[in-house]
């Protein structure tokens, strides 16, 4: 089926240690965890570097875009479950999309003439992300060809106007939202509110899945990720996270293979108990500005991965809820690392401080989704 692209503006209020992705591959000191409990970490004492001897990893040799390239961390699941995210309305809030890249030219987008806003110089990363999750299939496949989208920009970054595109989104009958800017960037009253009633309420009662990249900027995060704030913008008791969806970057499985390390998380990944899933980052083949392909990694891809995961569920059963799609997501994950699991979450999953609850497997997630009563 065609897909089907609403545009509209969005403002979201980003700080500066916003978003999720990286198109270069990052010059960080390798970590490793110290010896020490889980109960005594800290921001400052939970790393300590390896030695800087590392082996060289050659660069590939093959074409920057094979022919029809479909995404490493998938392992080809979208052909062996046959889901295209038919029936399921994505939406991706960014910045600037380059809609006039042949990735998109077969995508059915409403009010194309109206979308001088969602235009410009900055649509590099938003091109990125909209072309891991859906393309025309002209030289590469997006994960999810079968859905509807809903686009938003932040660009004009009026107030609070996004939570009203939020909440269209919602009335265009939107059941998952990417969020690859994110990060712990958004703190405010209005932010958390929406986020917090359309996740429980939205969707026709069943909620919006909200998946968030947790953000690059290697800091641990012990207890929450996103606080709920008071109508004085304090921060309260309780915690936006466990509403929402939050997406780690793992090492590139290739990388690690090569360099016979255990898996890992990306130097650069933000970590904690708050992350619900981590992905591999794998340095995917995305459309870029002007028809030319980047590689693109980081939280951002992982997040752009997860939200087409969570679609392809959708697919599959439509009658589930939020909150069930993002239990399973934790219960099926395959725990990794030598730390111990030991933190139990408000649905009696375990969570380790390094990994949340541990690596997503697709595999897993979706038979138990197909099976769920």
């Amino acid at each position: 089926m065609k897909n089907t692209i609403l545009t509209l503006t969005l403002a979201l209020l980003l700080t500066a240690c916003g978003g999720g992705g990286t198109s270069a591959s990052s010059s960080n000191d390798e970590l490793s965890l110290n010896e020490q409990t889980q109960d005594d970490y800290t921001p400052d004492d939970i790393y300590e570097p390896v030695p800087d001897e590392e082996p060289k990893v050659e660069e590939p040799t093959e074409p920057l875009l094979p022919e029809y390239a479909y995404f490493p961390a998938m392992n080809g699941l979208v052909e062996r479950f046959d889901y295209t995210g038919a029936g399921v309305v994505i939406g991706i809030m960014e910045s600037e999309f380059d809609l006039s890249h042949v990735e998109f030219a077969d995508l059915d987008i409403l009010n194309r003439d109206d979308n001088s806003s969602l235009m410009g110089k900055d649509s590099s990363h938003s091109t990125s992300m909209l072309s891991i999750i859906a393309t025309s299939g002209i030289k590469m496949n997006g994960i999810t060809q079968g859905a509807s989208f809903v686009l938003g920009s932040y660009n004009n970054k009026e107030g609070y106007s996004q939570m009203n595109a939020y909440s269209q989104m919602n009335d265009m009958g939107v059941s998952v939202i990417n969020n690859s800017w994110a990060g712990p960037a958004i703190t405010s009253y209005d932010f958390t509110k929406t986020v917090k009633d359309l996740a429980t309420n939205g969707n026709q009662g069943k909620g919006i899945v909200f998946v968030f990249a947790m953000g690059n900027e290697n800091t641990y995060f012990k207890d929450t990720l996103y606080p709920l704030m008071d109508d004085n913008n304090q921060e309260t008791n309780e915690s936006l996270d466990e509403h929402i969806l939050i997406v780690g970057a793992l090492m590139s499985r290739t990388l690690a293979q090569t360099l016979e390390y255990p898996e890992q998380r990306q130097g650069f990944t933000n970590y904690g108990y708050p992350a619900d899933i981590f992905i591999y980052d794998e340095l995917e083949v995305t459309a870029d500005l002007d028809d030319t392909y980047q590689e693109m990694g980081g939280t951002s891809s992982a997040t752009a991965i997860m939200t087409s995961v969570i679609a392809m569920a959708q697919e599959a059963r439509p009658d589930l809820d939020a909150y069930t799609l993002i239990e399973l997501v934790c219960r099926t994950a395959t725990q990794i690392g030598d730390k111990p699991y030991n933190r139990e979450d408000h649905n009696g999953n375990m969570r380790s401080a390094e990994f949340g609850c541990g690596k997503l497997n697709v595999d897993a997630f979706l038979r138990e989704v197909e099976g769920a009563e």
